[in-house]
């Protein structure tokens, strides 16, 4: 189960795998199931599906699986299970993709950056943005995105 935030070129419509694909990409690298192509993801897991733990981010392009590679939020003191409120930054400088997420209870930090040409994996100075989630069973505790902004300088 999580989430993501994807931007991508596919449409208003685009849709990945259901289940630990969350909703963007295979479960499962290996599986031929839908993705999110002409994209970048960054994800939220809470779930382990392929060895990348149940508190997990990282960074995706063109509808690969959400599993692996990923980064275990654990040793920041960040638990995606605590329920916490969390703020999540996502900033771009042309080369790197930064993430810091904060949780708004405890303050613990995570910080990361990712090398990534966001127009040339989207492939087109347009994209729509949004979110994409799953889950991989009948029921899970909710996520909640409780507010939301982009401001784009490009």
């Amino acid at each position: 189960q999580g989430f993501t935030f994807v931007i991508q070129s596919q449409g208003s419509n685009a849709i990945g795998s259901p289940g630990g694909g969350l909703g963007y990409g295979p479960a499962l690298p290996s599986a031929s199931t839908p993705r999110i192509a002409n994209s970048v993801a960054v994800k939220f897991d809470l779930q382990d599906n392929d060895g990348e733990g149940s508190n997990s981010t990282g960074v995706y392009l063109g509808g690969a699986s959400p599993t692996l590679p990923a980064v275990d939020l654990t040793s920041s003191g960040i638990n995606l299970h605590s329920g916490h409120a969390f703020h999540a930054r996502l900033t771009y400088d042309g080369t790197n993709l930064t993430e810091v997420i904060t949780d708004l209870t405890q303050y613990a930090v995570f910080t990361r950056s990712y090398p990534v040409n966001i127009p040339a994996a989207v492939g087109s100075a347009n994209a729509y943005v949004g979110f994409t989630s799953g889950t991989g069973t009948a029921s899970a505790d909710p996520i909640k995105i409780l507010n939301w902004s982009l401001t784009s300088t490009f």
